[in-house]
């Protein structure tokens, strides 16, 4: 697994992903957010399920997002399509994509599953 590690992906706000490659040059990748109840968690804290999914050929782009009580509802969402939008447009940079998912766990997957 070749990672990337706290590429930003907005600049208003100072956040960012880590990017997860899998041993391919095509691949399709899970755009991960931490679960935490949008008050904790970070992108580094599934290691496991991404060396997991990378073995699978899976590339994971991992995102941190603003949490409360520095950022309200909707902040954190907006977070989380602005990274999605910039996976989408930014990806191919890192190899071949052929399709782009959301999802995560706890709160990345009912708050940020856009």
């Amino acid at each position: 697994m070749k990672s990337f590690l706290d590429v930003c992906y907005s600049l208003e706000h100072k956040q960012y992903l880590d990017i997860h490659l899998p041993e391919c040059e095509s691949f399709p990748v899970l755009v991960y957010f931490h679960g935490g109840g949008f008050e904790s968690g970070d992108k580094a804290d599934e290691m496991v399920f991404f060396k997991y999914m990378t073995d699978k050929g899976i590339a994971i782009a991992s995102v941190n997002y603003r949490m409360y009580p520095q950022a309200k509802y909707p902040d954190f969402l907006m977070d989380c399509a602005e990274a999605v939008a910039w996976v989408i447009k930014n990806a191919n940079t890192y190899g071949n994509v052929t399709k782009v998912f959301v999802g995560g766990s706890s709160a990345g997957r009912r708050g940020c599953s856009l």
